[in-house]
């Protein structure tokens, strides 16, 4: 074949592909819902379970333990400025710090797997990385008295967190079509 006949063949099918996306792909909408709602009921068990096996190995002192506080404070009372212990809104708290995880963070995430648990790192292009295939890589360490068998279960909300953000974007047109 040559470079003539391919360059015939591909430019006989540029019309096909026009009217292909023209007319566009149908998208059942009813499903797409069903689908996105079903992802998010499954994800929520799953970010509450990988929470409660992160939260034993969150303290003070920790490395770049900053990322993982939620600092809150009284409106009303501002912390404790005015007459906290009078504050009806907090019940005279006034500040509190919560610590938090969460999955989809890769610099979280990072920071938990490398420095925390101190797994080996592994890295792409130099950097540290916690791509699908460095979890997957990283299974053998996640057992025994150092694993917080941590891993499966942030590889499911992986996949989980990438169906949903594949089904959002694939939001129809007025039509119900959508087009490339």
């Amino acid at each position: 074949m040559t470079a003539r006949d391919l360059h015939d063949f591909e430019l006989a099918l540029v019309a096909p592909c026009l009217a292909m996306t023209r007319r566009g792909l149908r998208v059942d909408e009813a499903r797409r819902q069903d689908m996105l709602a079903a992802l998010a009921a499954a994800s929520e068990p799953l970010e509450i379970e990988i929470s409660q096996r992160v939260w034993p190995h969150l303290r003070e002192g920790m490395p770049r333990a900053g990322l993982f506080k939620k600092k809150w404070c009284c409106r009303a009372c501002r912390g404790g400025v005015k007459k906290r212990l009078t504050c009806a809104a907090c019940d005279g708290v006034g500040k509190r710090v919560d610590w938090r995880y969460n999955p989809a963070s890769a610099t979280q995430t990072k920071v938990l797997l490398y420095d925390v648990l101190r797994y080996p790192a592994r890295t792409r292009d130099g950097r540290a990385t916690v791509d699908e295939d460095a979890l997957k890589s990283l299974l053998p360490y996640d057992v025994g008295p150092r694993g917080a068998a941590l891993l499966p279960g942030l590889l499911a909300f992986g996949k989980h967190a990438t169906m949903r953000s594949i089904l959002e974007r694939m939001e129809p047109a007025e039509d119900g079509r959508i087009r490339t």
